[in-house]
């Protein structure tokens, strides 16, 4: 913790880019939540190798506009600034919309994982559907608690299991940070493998967002 505390208080007015270790021989990507949550402001990303990793550092400028940059929290600049507070995020999961199809009946779920600091990370998951996969439903409520939302992530991962679990995939996914959610209901596009939107393909959920000490 004091070393996160000294790291954010240089990255406070210095511009910092930050590298997997020099020993890597090959081109996965590194989590890059770390460095984020240090206050640096570059990660050094493949973007030719596509994973949940990719998505959720990409998330940040997608939901920033797509300007090129995206502005960091303020108590990562001024750690006496105020803090928004811990929350208690229910997300139902309804019914996916045009899932890709293999043509034959098989077990589709949902899995949720929250990433941020570490106190925060979790993973949640509905259960299966056994049906074509195109258009499955779950009317399921999943439950996060969130104690630092300005750090936080919420990763969908839209899964398909076949050989009772032994054999599992990710056919879709999408990635938000938690301050850019919104209460109510909505419709998460979904992306595939590759992270290329899929055509009227999406996820829809609700959200119920609360002070989690009120929760």
């Amino acid at each position: 913790m004091s070393q996160k505390r000294k790291m954010r208080e240089i990255t406070a007015n210095r511009l910092i880019r930050y590298y997997p270790g020099g020993q890597r021989q090959l081109s996965g990507n590194f989590n890059p939540i770390p460095g984020m949550n240090a206050g640096c402001q570059i990660a050094a990303m493949n973007i030719q190798t596509k994973c949940s990793d990719l998505a959720i550092y990409e998330s940040r400028f997608i939901h920033a506009g797509n300007c090129g940059y995206a502005l960091k929290p303020e108590f990562l600049l001024d750690q006496t600034a105020p803090r928004i507070s811990p929350k208690r995020i229910v997300i139902k999961v309804i019914s996916g919309r045009n899932l890709p199809q293999t043509g034959k009946r098989i077990h589709t779920y949902v899995n949720i994982r929250v990433q941020g600091e570490k106190e925060d990370k979790t993973e949640k998951a509905t259960r299966k559907v056994n049906d074509d996969g195109r258009n499955p439903k779950w009317e399921e409520e999943l439950r996060f608690d969130v104690r630092v939302p300005e750090l936080g992530f919420l990763l969908f991962q839209v899964k398909r299991s076949q050989y009772f679990g032994l054999k599992r995939a990710c056919i879709a996914s999408y990635a938000v940070p938690v301050v850019n959610l919104v209460n109510g209901p909505c419709s998460i596009p979904l992306h595939d493998e590759n992270l290329v939107p899929l055509d009227k393909t999406y996820l829809l959920i609700q959200v119920t967002i609360s002070d989690s000490s009120s929760a």
